[in-house]
Formats: structure tokens, C-alpha cells, sequence
């Protein structure tokens, strides 16, 4: 299963570069070469940093030329559009290497799983907790990608077990460990930075259930669990939080650590105290905190306000079901995961919930049943956060480590499951396993049988969840394979020109364009290759959102992965298309 798993993932390194990637690998250049961190300062570096060795190893082109590191700047993109055109047709190998390199992140994810449901439940529940985590299409699209979301969900789950474990074994040396586990997560993403607030809280909630089990026993309560007594607890967690602290400043090479609060300067209304997101202030100076060292690194401070101003005013439209609007929804993730997530998962889910209802909790011991909390509890704070930062919603990955403790959870019923039960398992386990192999290597784009399947996916949701740049190899073989369909008009999301990367294709006469933007916008016969994105009316880079929407009205003649369709146009056809365009525009 592992190794299946494992197989589709490698599978999917040999697609191109999502439109975050380049970023991504040319910042953890920047890391290692120039000792900088503002680059991609928005996610913490580690990841990207692991990401760049094998590339450091074999050598790469590089080109700091557009690199400024002005406050409020975000030059990831810049510098991976560079990263692409020094290093031209090779990039793809540059990224094939970087992914192989991430794997491991979504192996270690497979592994918490069964080792997380081994220990609450049984070694059966172990084996499906895995075996969810193995087949479940957004695990395997994102587990081979240059990014940190799947490197987030799995170090999620070693940050939660090494603080159970402290919980059930108090002592310095597993506060220690579990300092580290909770820096490791931090500096896989910004998310579980709510770990730092939840984990006091856990422990003050565990420490006031065992005085009241221990009045009703009555028996002494200053002493609590074998790490001997409350102060000797609270020192530990101390501890704990200064070792998270000390390794995510050692991440960082302590670069800016204890740097003035009054000496930042900050993008978002929340820390400039200015009226508009992106106008350099801080609301600090001159306070008395402004002398106040912050112990953390400069980016991360500067990475987090950058966040934060994103969330507050994205200039960007989000989509969900055929709507635009700037701004988002609060039930945009609940809609998400049921359209993203496979049917046979979301039946087992809610099977999980009604046993659980009608058959008392999966595991009997207080240890176990403190566990379970341990994982419900953060995630279902993350998911509520991230739902209610409404500022923009483009992206259902950003609740994916939310899911790795529910696959946990959720494999509790094998424990307790007549078999009956455990047939009902195997066989939505299955339907699930095939749904996510039908879609296989191209699971970025998957979507269930409810939302219709990959094709119709993009009645639902865009971005990151169906068309993130990541066909141009499967487009470049396409036109490899069909050497007569010429002059190929190709409109891509992403943020570098596809012709530095390879791709004998000219730019779509709509768009979008970099520099440079041509005189004549119509359309030529010939053949089109769309982005799913474009056709839906993304504006980002075009002259003319709608421009490629008539297409919707054709069957393309060909699909490359499940974010680029193909479309032949005649000459009675462009010139309809050129109506259709210079309409649209007349009405903005």
C-alpha cells in the first residue's frame, strides 16, 4: 500500500511546476546562497530549504538581478520566473529533483497515522489509518509538491504525539522533545503556530480533570501524574515553549532575532495601524513596547504581517460555484471538502461519527480518550481560524493538516466494529482507493462523484483545487505527439513564460501577457490551449476576463492532465470569437 502510494506520488513529480514552486525552490537557493530570508517570508523556510539541496548538489543558474528585499515586497515570484529562464529546459529536472526530495514528508504522514491509530485503538485501526492517508487524492497531489502543506499535516501529527506523550510522562527530557515536535510544525507553516496557545490550555484542562478524579478518590491532589508535582509541570512546559522558540530562531539562522518591535515595519491595517493594507507604518512607535525585543527572527515576524495584509484585502476575486466576488465565504472549506475529498472517505467519516454515537467511545482508557482530544482539538480550531480569515479563498489545501487527525479519528471504528462494520470499510475504503487511482497522476485536479468528477470540477472551485500550472509537460507531449496540429494558441496560469520552459506554443491572443502586449487581440484559427482558470473568468494577467469564456460553449478536442483543454478554432469560429471578445470588452 505504502509503496503503491508512494508510486503515484513519484508519478506526479514529472508534471511541471505549480505556480508557487519556482518560488519556492529559487527562495531556498536564496536561503542557502545568500543567507536571506525575505523570499517567500509568507511561509516559513525549512521545506523549501530541504527542497533546494539536491538542486545545490547537481548545480543551478541563478539570477538575484530582480531581487530588491524591500519591506512589504514579496519577490518569491520574480525570482522563480528568473530561476526558470537561467536554467531553461532543464528546470523540469531541477524540479523533479526537489520534489523526490519532499517524499519523505508524506511518508512520515503515513507512518503518524499508524502510529497514532495503533496506539488509541488497535493495530487494525492503525493499518486503515494509513491506508486512508495512502489513497486520499489531495494527500498524494500535494505530497510530491516543493510546498509545505503536506510537510505541515504530517509534522502536525509529530508535534501532537511527542505532547501526548510529555502528558502521559512528564519529565525535562519529553518536554524537550516536544518542544522540538512543536517547532518543527511551526516552521513547516504558520498554521500551528495556534499550537503555542493550545497546548498550555490542554495541559491546564488535564491538570484540573486529574484533581477532580483525584478528590473523588480522595486522594491527595497536589501531585499530578508520575511527572511529580504542578510547579515541576509548569517549569517543563516552560521548557517546552523556550526549546520551540530556540529552534525556530536556529531555523533561522537567528537573523533579526530580537530586533526592537519599533523597529519593524509593517504591511498589514492590523500592525501598521494604517487605513490601507500595504501602506509601511507601525502602530508601535513610540509606544513604551516599542523598545520590546521581539524573540523571534525579523522574517518571521515580517513573513506573518505580510500573511496577515493578504487576508485583510487580497486584490484578487475568489470563485466558488460559478461565482466571482472580492472577498470570501465563511462555509467556503465545508463546500470545498465535500467536493474535494473522495465519497467513500466522507461515508466512512460520518459511519465513524454514528458508531461513535451509538456505541460509546472507540477506546476505553483515559490515555487513549486524552489522545483523541489532542488531535480533535487543534484541528478543529484550525479549520474554524482558517474559515473565518474571509479576506480571500482560493485554496483548500490550506486546511489539508486538519485531515490527518481525521483519518485517525476516524479509523477508530475498526477497533470496535462487528464484521459487518468492518465489510462496509473495506468496501467504501475500496470505492475510495479507485476513485483516487482513476484520477491518478493528475490528482490536483480531482474531484468526487458528487461535484461530477475532474472534468466538472470547475463548476465548484478554481486555483490551487483544479489549475495550478502543473500540465505544461503533459501539454508539451501533446503537441510532441501531434506534430501537424500547428499554430498551438496557449493561454497559461502560471507566472513564467512556458516558451523559456520548453513549450512550442505561442502566447493566446487575449493573453495573458508579461511585458509586452500585442496589437492585434483577435482570434486566428489554429489550436487553443486554455487553462481551466481562464475559461471560468479568471482576471489575474488578462486583458480580458471573459474572452475565453465562449469556449465553454465547444467540447475540446483533447485534455492535458485536468487544468489545460485543448480546442481546435476554424476560421468562422475566430472571427465569432473575436466578436464575442471585443463585446465583452465594450461592456467593461
Amino acid at each position: 500500500m505504502l509503496v503503491h502510494a508512494g508510486w503515484l506520488a513519484w508519478s506526479a513529480t514529472w508534471q511541471s511546476p505549480t505556480l508557487n514552486e519556482p518560488g519556492h525552490l529559487a527562495s531556498g537557493v536564496a536561503h542557502w546562497k545568500l543567507g536571506r530570508f525575505e523570499p517567500y517570508a509568507v511561509n516559513p523556510p525549512v521545506v523549501r530549504m530541504i527542497a533546494a539541496l539536491p538542486v545545490l548538489g547537481v548545480g543551478c543558474e541563478t539570477d538575484w538581478s530582480s531581487f530588491r528585499g524591500r519591506p512589504g515586497e514579496r519577490p518569491e515570484f520574480p525570482l522563480g520566473s528568473d530561476f526558470i529562464k537561467a536554467n531553461g529546459s532543464r528546470s523540469q529536472w531541477l524540479f523533479v529533483l526537489s520534489r523526490w526530495i519532499c517524499l519523505p514528508f508524506s511518508l512520515l504522514g503515513a507512518w503518524m497515522c499508524f502510529v497514532w491509530g495503533r496506539a488509541l485503538f488497535s493495530p487494525l485501526a492503525g493499518v486503515l489509518a494509513c491506508a486512508l492517508w495512502c489513497v486520499e487524492p489531495n494527500i498524494i497531489a500535494h505530497g510530491q509538491l516543493i510546498t509545505s502543506d503536506i510537510a505541515a499535516t504530517s509534522l502536525g501529527l509529530v508535534s501532537m504525539w511527542t505532547f501526548w506523550r510529555w502528558l502521559q510522562q512528564p519529565g525535562w527530557w519529553s518536554a524537550g522533545i516536544a518542544g522540538a515536535g512543536l517547532a518543527l510544525a511551526v516552521l513547516a507553516k504558520f498554521s500551528w503556530l495556534v499550537l503555542f496557545g493550545l497546548w498550555p490550555l490542554l495541559w491546564i484542562l488535564v491538570i484540573v480533570q486529574r484533581r477532580r478524579q483525584r478528590r473523588a478518590m480522595s486522594q491527595a491532589a497536589a501531585p499530578v501524574g508520575p511527572g511529580g508535582a504542578i510547579p515541576r509541570q509548569a517549569a517543563q512546559m516552560l521548557a517546552l515553549i523556550f526549546v520551540a522558540v530556540y529552534g525556530i530562531n536556529l531555523a533561522y539562522g537567528f537573523d533579526g532575532s530580537f530586533s526592537r518591535l519599533g523597529s519593524f515595519q509593517f504591511a498589514s491595517k492590523a500592525l501598521s495601524g494604517q487605513s490601507q493594507p500595504g501602506r509601511l507604518a507601525n502602530r508601535f512607535s513610540g509606544s513604551p513596547i516599542a523598545e520590546v525585543p521581539v524573540p523571534l527572527p525579523r522574517q518571521f515576524i515580517l513573513g506573518l504581517d505580510l500573511q496577515k495584509k493578504d487576508f485583510e484585502h487580497f486584490p484578487h476575486e475568489s470563485y466558488l460555484r460559478g461565482e466571482w466576488r472580492q472577498g470570501g465565504w465563511w462555509y467556503y472549506y465545508i463546500y470545498a471538502a465535500a467536493v474535494k475529498l473522495p465519497v467513500g472517505f466522507l461515508v466512512l467519516a460520518i459511519t465513524a461519527v454514528l458508531v461513535r454515537l451509538s456505541c460509546g467511545p472507540f477506546a476505553s482508557s483515559p490515555v487513549a480518550r486524552l489522545g483523541q482530544w489532542i488531535l480533535l482539538i487543534p484541528s478543529v480550531v484550525l479549520f474554524a481560524i482558517v474559515s473565518s480569515e474571509t479576506g480571500f479563498n482560493h485554496h483548500f489545501r490550506y486546511v489539508l493538516p486538519c485531515f490527518g487527525p481525521v483519518f485517525i479519528l476516524t479509523s477508530g471504528m475498526a477497533a470496535v466494529g462487528s464484521r459487518a462494520l468492518r465489510a462496509w470499510i473495506a468496501a467504501n475504503w475500496t470505492w475510495m482507493a479507485v476513485s483516487s487511482v482513476l484520477a491518478a497522476p493528475h490528482s490536483l485536479s480531482y474531484f468526487n462523484e458528487l461535484a461530477g468528477g475532474m472534468r466538472n470540477g470547475a463548476a465548484h472551485l478554481l486555483h490551487s483545487n483544479v489549475d495550478w500550472g502543473q500540465d505544461l509537460v503533459a501539454l508539451e507531449n501533446w503537441i510532441g505527439r501531434h506534430p501537424d496540429s500547428k499554430p498551438v494558441y496557449l493561454a497559461y496560469y502560471g507566472f513564467y513564460d512556458p516558451q523559456a520552459y520548453g513549450v512550442a506554443a505561442e502566447i493566446g491572443p487575449q493573453g495573458p501577457f508579461g511585458e509586452t502586449r500585442p496589437l492585434d487581440w483577435s482570434f486566428r484559427p489554429g489550436y487553443y490551449a486554455i487553462s481551466v482558470n481562464y475559461l471560468h473568468g479568471t482576471a489575474w494577467r488578462l486583458q480580458n476576463r471573459f474572452a475565453y469564456q465562449p469556449f465553454l460553449k465547444q467540447t475540446p478536442i483533447a485534455w492535458c492532465g485536468g487544468s489545460i483543454a485543448i480546442y481546435r478554432v476554424d476560421e468562422r469560429q475566430a472571427k465569432e470569437l473575436t466578436d464575442a471578445a471585443i463585446a465583452s470588452q465594450m461592456k467593461r
